[in-house]
């Protein structure tokens, strides 16, 4: 209900793609969060691409949030909209029918309600937002952190803190992200309850200290420019360049 019915994405898919996202963060060829056709998160998917695609790769640090503000909300709704009907899985049919009642009365409620250019215009602006808050919350966490080749191969363990990041912050970050700041802990038990993350965070910092493991931690703004450093170190990447480990593999 609140996937479907409310948001207006498939919660099927979505569970699927975040599983498999949780099993393999950051492998380009398992996660589906660095495999996208939007923006190169390898050096590899950089140097895969031709043409126009390979233009825009170039300055994706730049287009990364105007393209999640003007275009993300729209391929996401097609996205799952789409998966839902090819995929066909348990409860396609239910989310279907509330996929399209989402779509019927959110279109209805808002040309009822204003004129059809302050209509459109409110439908730009909502959907933007909504699409940079996601986006918002959810690139910091992963991108900018080591690629994981062939991640089977690592050890669920050292898999999952050498792809994460936690957010510093007081209150209003822990509301913002809605638990999701503490990334690393939320990785390493997925199915924890969100007020549990804080307290269980002393306990894995403490424990990756003693056996000398990898525990990033940083600032909003400072995960924001590991991102768009990373973005930009692949957009700008020549074809003989060897892709480094990751950008951002020190303690703070």
């Amino acid at each position: 209900m609140h996937f479907d019915f409310l948001i207006g994405m498939s919660f099927g898919y979505w569970a699927e793609r975040h599983r498999r996202h949780h099993t393999y963060p950051n492998d380009p060829e398992r996660d589906p969060e660095v495999t996208n056709e939007f923006i190169a998160f390898t050096f590899a998917q950089m140097h895969a691409r031709s043409g126009l695609r390979r233009r825009l790769s170039r300055y994706q640090a730049i287009l990364f949030f105007p393209g999640i503000f003007l275009l993300q909300p729209y391929a996401m709704h097609l996205t799952h909209a789409r998966q839902l009907l090819r995929s066909r899985h348990r409860g396609w049919v239910a989310e279907s029918c509330l996929l399209a009642m989402h779509a019927a009365l959110y279109i209805t409620a808002v040309f009822l309600v204003l004129s059809p250019t302050l209509a459109v215009v409110f439908v730009i602006v909502q959907q933007g937002l909504f699409s940079a808050y996601l986006g918002g919350i959810i690139a910091p966490n992963h991108k900018g952190m080591e690629i994981q080749h062939d991640s089977t191969g690592t050890g669920f363990l050292i898999r999952q803190l050498h792809s994460s990041r936690n957010i510093r912050g007081g209150l209003l970050t822990e509301i913002l992200f809605g638990g999701l700041n503490y990334q690393i802990e939320h990785h390493l038990f997925p199915s924890m309850p969100t007020p549990c993350l804080r307290r269980t965070k002393p306990i894995v910092r403490a424990y990756c200290e003693r056996h000398n493991l990898i525990y990033v931690e940083t600032s909003l703004f400072g995960s924001y420019r590991a991102l768009l450093t990373y973005l930009h170190a692949v957009g700008r990447s020549s074809a003989s360049e060897i892709p480094a480990p990751g950008i951002d593999m020190a303690r703070s």
